[in-house]
C-alpha cells in the first residue's frame, strides 16, 4: 500500500455495520447533535470517535475515543485515555489523506460512508496496513461545539506491510 489512502464513496444504504445503522438512526432522530451522555447515542458511546471540527486547519483533533473504537482496537486500549484531544503524527500522510471528507460533511451537514485503505505508521514507528468502513457524521453538543461523530468497522488489519 502507499503511504496514502485509497478512498471511495460509498451509498448510505450500503451501510453493512448494525452499529453504524444505530448511530445514523440516532443521528436523524437527534437532527445531528452529539447528545452522548443522555438519550440514544448512550448505547453507542465505547464505538464512537468524535472529534472536534476545527475548520479546514488539518486532521481534526480526537475530543472522544471509545474503547471499543476502531481506534481503539488498533492503537490499543490506552489511546483512548492517553491521546484525548489530539492524535498521533503520522509522518505517512494517513492523517491529511483521511480527513478531506471532513470540510465536505461540515459545509453540508450530511453524513458520509467511506470504504479505506490505507498504510498507516503506528506511535513505534512501525506501518501497518488498514482496510475499514468508516460513516462520519457532522455534530454538534447541544452547547453549539461543532463535532464529527465517526462509527468505523474494520475489514482488515495487516501487521506488517
Amino acid at each position: 500500500m502507499s503511504r496514502e489512502a485509497t478512498i471511495s464513496r460509498k451509498a448510505l444504504s450500503a451501510i453493512d455495520c448494525p452499529i453504524q445503522e444505530n448511530a445514523l438512526s440516532c443521528w436523524i432522530e437527534l437532527g445531528g447533535l452529539s447528545d452522548s451522555e443522555f438519550g440514544p447515542y448512550a448505547k453507542l458511546v465505547p464505538h464512537l470517535q468524535i472529534m472536534r471540527d476545527c475548520g479546514r486547519e488539518g486532521p481534526p483533533p480526537f475530543i472522544y475515543v471509545g474503547d471499543q473504537s476502531a481506534t481503539a482496537k488498533v492503537l490499543g486500549p490506552y489511546f483512548s485515555t492517553f491521546y484525548q484531544g489530539g492524535g498521533w503524527h503520522d509522518d505517512g500522510g494517513y492523517g491529511d489523506a483521511v480527513s478531506g471528507i471532513f470540510s465536505e460533511i461540515s459545509d453540508v451537514q450530511k453524513p458520509a460512508l467511506e470504504s479505506i485503505k490505507a498504510r498507516v505508521l503506528m506511535p513505534n514507528g512501525k506501518p501497518i496496513g488498514l482496510i475499514y468502513d468508516r460513516l462520519s457524521l457532522p455534530t454538534s453538543f447541544p452547547d453549539g461545539l461543532r463535532t464529527f461523530t465517526i462509527v468505523a468497522t474494520l475489514r482488515t488489519i495487516l501487521r506488517a506491510v
